[in-house]
């Protein structure tokens, strides 16, 4: 006598079987679902037993999950948008007028960027942060430094 699925009466569900037709745990999510299932991240959790254990909290069904490409430009992210138009202003300025004022220009908007991370929080520095302060204080003061020394040392084009 054979089951719904047209299996032998007895054999073990398809969805609980992998492909060599050995028994999947009942810990284990398979990664392939029935082509009748619904895929989605709130039904592997309720399948998991871990997903109710570690404290994943789910998204109900009819939320729609928020796309960056909608998210409205923010404000938030005014001091890398200051340093990065410093930058794009020195590169025209050297394009345009001169290397060295162009060079010194930049070293400035890296200042900028340095004492904009010294004084602003993390969450108000934004982009600024990259690593811990002290090592992007670091970076950035090396940086602008050695900016400032190639950009005064290197000579004049004649």
């Amino acid at each position: 006598m054979s089951n719904i699925s047209g299996l032998p009466a007895g054999s073990p569900d398809p969805d609980e079987v992998d492909d060599d037709g050995a028994e999947i745990p009942s810990n284990v999510v398979p990664l392939r679902p029935a082509d009748s299932e619904k895929v989605s991240v709130a039904h592997l959790l309720d399948r998991h037993p871990a997903g109710k254990r570690v404290g994943v909290q789910r998204r109900p069904d009819d939320v729609a999950p928020v796309s960056l490409n909608d998210a409205p430009l923010s404000i938030a992210h005014w001091p890398i948008s200051l340093v990065l138009a410093g930058v794009a202003g020195s590169l025209l300025v050297v394009v345009v007028d001169s290397f060295r004022r162009g060079a010194l220009l930049m070293a400035v908007s890296v200042l900028l960027a340095f004492f904009l991370r010294l004084v602003l929080n993390e969450r108000e520095a934004g982009l600024l942060c990259v690593r811990s302060r002290r090592t992007d204080l670091l970076v950035l003061g090396v940086l602008t430094l050695a900016m400032m020394v190639f950009a005064i040392w290197v000579p004049a084009p004649n």
